[in-house]
């Protein structure tokens, strides 16, 4: 290549009108590495490492922009796809090595076909990451060849379906394609995504079912939107957590995600994908979503109520709806309310039961007493200690019909009209947070302290869904699962157990942030209660099969991946079979068996460690009393050991 055609690379960028910022810094680069050198020279090895990277820097520049080479051929974009072609010819290289050089694969992961059998630019698209490319006609081969079901592969060994992500389903949306019609059979598409509109996008919902854990995500996104839009923050921000949704919504199930896409939503007249709005969001450049996110919120809504936002200034979005309006959208899973088996009177006994056994309630030094609740006790002032013993026998003696009596007495005595100061609650009356509880247990509305009840099945089944927005607090959630697990293998009373897990989970909620506790008690109310029962043992063995998956992972030098799952679920290595269990101890005493099996090779450290997490599941736990007694009956040592 003469610098002969260098210059006319200039001179036809200079003549093409205005440029953008990169192909202008490119240009006046290109001008100072080759002025005042004969036209007739051959360029050197050096110019050609110069060219290929301005070539890699413009590519970072342009990616997923209206100058995407993927996306837009014409104008500027013709004039470096020409001298790319023949740079390419040069250095031996092909045409996309030049333009994407980020690009590693060179078959097409769909149907393993040479990326060279294309040549057009706008007939590829980039893969999620960046990193891959994808013919578009190896796409529509692997979308027929799979029953138009949405996926995509992510290597070449075509083993594993993986879910389309948003962002490359961004770059096929966004293709300006001059000339892009085609035909399968007789029916003719003007371009690829009118094929995916008429033939892939109808069957997202065949299979899969709505993942839950995204939506009070979603919600959280359209809020910040607002929030960020009304305080003048610059909308890199919204971009930055727009990307963590999708970031989060990539790491899900493929016919989940599916589903998820292929939800119907109406605006402005017109029946719409969710996919449609995930993609508008994805790919918008500044502050005007406010008509389609207000479309995205009464979609939320309808779902279940639980969807409304709480912002003010989002009021007005639901203004015009009826009260009554709450009903699923057409192509929507009914949404099965997880409401409470109970009467209200009785949900609310249970809430001040966990309040007193988990609120730090201020008083004066030296006028408190101590109540427990099997393991679990806390520091309380007298009154307080009062009202539990109204409902510790009850408890103990496994009686749950009389605790809403207990509750209608303790109400009446101690909380209608107004507490009664005399004696030593007058000296208390006087810390605010101690006035403000018995404010709260007499409206009702603990909840304003964080103070909640939930079954544990329920908290089970949502936790092991739940992704937080900080990994700072899997570690806590972990705990929390292990230690309901562990109750859940006691022999006593199924009253005594759901208190125990509501008293630590409400401590649990006290390390998460407001974020993720407002999203995990969305969560919680989107799942059906029924169901979750019906999978409690289920969710016991994929909680427990995870944790020894992070056992072993976390061993130096460790070997075959140990994973356990019942044996329905789909992604099984060492399955536990379910036969005859019924008991969450009987499906620890399982996993113990499972690791004795030859068919496992792990190190003996992995080994001990699983086991240890299994006795420490199956482990008594003794009530205050008897770790009290124990700790009195302890044989004493003087300091050389010896008893005394």
């Amino acid at each position: 290549m003469l610098v002969l055609r260098v210059i006319q690379l200039i001179q036809e960028l200079g003549a093409s009108g205005t440029l953008i910022p990169c192909d202008t810094r490119l240009n006046k680069s290109i001008i100072a590495q080759f002025k005042d050198r004969n036209p007739e020279d051959t360029i050197s090895t050096a110019d050609v490492q110069f060219l290929l990277k301005s070539y890699k820097e413009r590519w970072i520049s342009v990616i997923d922009t209206e100058d995407d080479y993927t996306l837009n051929c014409q104008g500027v974009n013709q004039i470096w796809i020409c001298f790319a072609q023949e740079l390419a010819e040069y250095t031996k290289k092909h045409l996309y090595q030049i333009l994407i050089p980020s690009i590693t694969n060179f078959k097409d992961f769909n149907n393993l076909t040479f990326l060279t059998e294309t040549t057009r630019m706008e007939n590829f698209y980039v893969g999620h990451g960046g990193k891959t490319l994808y013919r578009k006609r190896g796409f529509c081969e692997h979308l027929l060849n799979n029953g138009l079901r949405l996926s995509t592969y992510r290597d070449i060994s075509n083993t594993k379906l993986n879910l389309v992500t948003i962002d490359e389903l961004s770059r096929l949306k966004s293709c300006k394609q001059t000339n892009g019609e085609f035909k399968i059979g007789s029916e003719v598409f003007v371009n690829f995504w009118d094929f995916m509109n008429r033939k892939v996008f109808p069957h997202l919902l065949d299979k899969g079912e709505m993942p839950f854990e995204l939506v009070p995500r979603l919600l959280g996104l359209v809020e910040k939107y607002y929030i960020l839009k009304f305080s003048g923050a610059e909308y890199a921000t919204f971009k930055k957590a727009a990307k963590d949704f999708f970031k989060l919504v990539s790491h899900g199930d493929l016919n989940n995600i599916n589903y998820f896409y292929g939800q119907h939503i109406s605006f402005q007249s017109r029946d719409y994908y969710l996919l449609d709005f995930l993609i508008a969001i994805n790919m918008s450049r500044g502050y005007d979503l406010d008509n389609l996110l207000e479309a995205l919120l009464l979609w939320l809504y309808r779902m279940h109520p639980a969807l409304k936002s709480s912002l003010g200034v989002l009021e007005f979005v639901y203004s015009s709806l009826p009260d009554h309006q709450s009903s699923s959208s057409s192509s929507s899973q009914p949404v099965a309310s997880s409401s409470l088996p109970y009467n209200d009177h009785l949900h609310q006994c249970y809430c001040l039961i966990v309040s007193l056994m988990t609120t730090a309630f201020e008083m004066w030094p030296f006028i408190g007493g101590t109540i427990s609740l099997w393991d679990q006790d806390n520091y309380v002032f007298p009154e307080a200690k009062e009202i539990y013993h109204y409902f510790l026998p009850a408890l103990t003696e496994n009686r749950e019909h009389d605790l809403e009596g207990n509750y209608l007495l303790v109400k009446e005595r101690f909380f209608a009209p107004a507490p009664v100061r005399k004696g030593i609650l007058s000296w208390i009356s006087h810390f605010y947070s101690t006035t403000m509880w018995y404010e709260y247990v007499g409206q009702g509305r603990l909840d304003k302290l964080d103070i909640f009840w939930y079954e544990p099945e329920l908290m089970l089944h949502a936790l092991l869904h739940f992704k937080p927005t900080s990994p700072v607090i899997t570690p806590y959630i972990n705990h929390f699962l292990d230690d309901l697990v562990q109750t859940y293998a006691q022999n006593c009373s199924d009253l005594l157990k759901r208190f125990r897990v509501n008293i630590l989970f409400t401590n649990l909620l006290k390390k998460f942030d407001p974020q993720d506790k407002a999203s995990l008690r969305i969560l919680l109310q989107l799942y059906d209660l029924t169901r979750a029962r019906t999978i409690f043992l289920d969710n016991c063995v994929n909680h427990i099969g995870n944790r020894l998956i992070h056992i072993n992972l976390n061993q130096p030098g460790r070997s075959v991946l140990f994973y356990a799952f019942v044996s329905r679920a789909d992604n099984s290595k060492v399955t536990i079979s379910m036969t005859g269990l019924k008991l969450v101890s009987s499906i620890i005493d399982a996993f113990k068996e499972a690791l004795h099996s030859p068919n496992l090779s792990l190190n003996e450290s992995s080994r001990q460690l699983m086991f240890e997490y299994l006795r420490g599941l199956g482990r008594p736990i003794l009530t205050v009393g008897e770790l009290e007694a124990a700790r009195n009956s302890a044989v004493c040592l003087d300091y050389l050991g010896a008893p005394t």
